[in-house]
């Protein structure tokens, strides 16, 4: 990495090298997909200012994200380069917030909207939106946030937990 520090100017080498920063990640991308975008606009850019580093360009840039959305989730992805992956950690373990919209009447396989619908309800759909605030010492999965919240309709109690 020193070779770099005198091939690179000083505000290319601080950016490449501490990155942290925030992608909007948009539904049906994969995460993987967006890292390895980034990775490869970042390699290209190095490239257009500095021809001289080609061989060196893939071995010293590295990418990594602070967590995993679902292909079939948007939201923010949080993006490190180089030295700020060391700080992805710190951004996993914080509180995470989720915003959960969906459809009352329906049950799929997947327990995602691209599932096929196993069960309706015949009661008619209704429409609902949950925001709910994870710790980081609980580890949310698809099971157990079932178990989380009652839902009433017309104040009368349709699901408890």
């Amino acid at each position: 990495m020193e070779y770099f520090r005198y091939i690179l100017d000083r505000r290319t080498f601080k950016l490449i090298n501490n990155g942290v920063f925030c992608v909007n990640k948009v539904k049906n991308a994969s995460t993987s997909n967006v890292i390895s975008s980034i990775k490869s606009i970042l390699a290209r850019d190095i490239l257009q200012l500095h021809p001289e580093v080609e061989d060196d360009v893939n071995m010293f840039l590295k990418v990594g994200h602070g967590g995993i959305l679902e292909d079939s989730a948007s939201g923010v992805l949080v993006v490190g380069v180089s030295s700020g992956c060391k700080v992805l950690s710190n951004v996993s373990n914080r509180n995470k917030h989720y915003r959960v919209t969906g459809c009352l009447g329906n049950a799929t396989d997947t327990f995602t909207n691209a599932g096929n619908i196993t069960l309706s309800a015949s009661y008619g759909k209704k429409r609902f939106f949950l925001l709910f605030i994870c710790p980081f010492e609980y580890k949310l999965t698809k099971l157990n946030l079932l178990y989380w919240f009652s839902i009433k309709t017309k104040r009368v109690l349709i699901y408890t937990t």
